[in-house]
């Protein structure tokens, strides 16, 4: 969240416009009587404002008790306007295989008309203690699928499986 622009919560502040003494003594209603302070005002613009700097997730994918290869899978809805996003991931192993295994977690987008991808190193710690995480930002273009997908090696009874969570979020500009 953005410190900038934080103005501190007015609690010792009325929240509505008492009617004005000039209004009163002349009997009559005072137009501002009961809309918000400049205090409040001010406060709930900086919300606004702060909410307005801050990341909005627009999807999550709990993938769990997974033991196979994910092809290329679409999790943006291909509805996105062009911009910076960013994406997180954590792969765990689940269950180790019988001897070993690797996974890879990749991701692929459109940028200018190319397709960059990403793809994390082979995850071959083949205990359940191993895991991989990360995070970075991408630029696309106006609705390109932001597509992950995973390669899957496990050898030997029992076969690996794993758990794979991603977040795809908006960067603030």
């Amino acid at each position: 969240m953005s410190t900038q622009n934080v103005v501190p919560i007015p609690l010792q502040d009325p929240i509505a416009q008492p009617a004005r003494i000039e209004f009163v003594k002349r009997g009559q209603k005072d137009p501002k009587e009961g809309t918000v302070t400049q205090a409040w005002l001010d406060w709930f613009t900086s919300q606004s404002d702060s909410l307005s700097a801050s990341s909005t997730r627009i999807n999550t994918v709990p993938l769990t008790t997974q033991f196979a290869a994910i092809a290329p899978t679409d999790f943006s809805g291909a509805n996105l306007s062009a911009g910076l996003y960013r994406i997180s991931y954590y792969a765990r192993i689940t269950q180790a295989a019988g001897v070993n295994s690797s996974l890879t977690v990749t991701f692929d987008w459109t940028d200018g008309g190319v397709s960059p991808s990403f793809s994390g190193a082979a995850i071959t710690g083949n205990t359940t203690t191993t895991f991989q995480s990360a995070t970075f930002p991408i630029h696309i273009d106006s609705l390109s699928p932001v597509r992950y997908s995973t390669a899957y090696v496990s050898v030997g009874a029992p076969v690996m499986q794993y758990a794979l969570y991603i977040f795809l979020e908006t960067m603030p500009s």
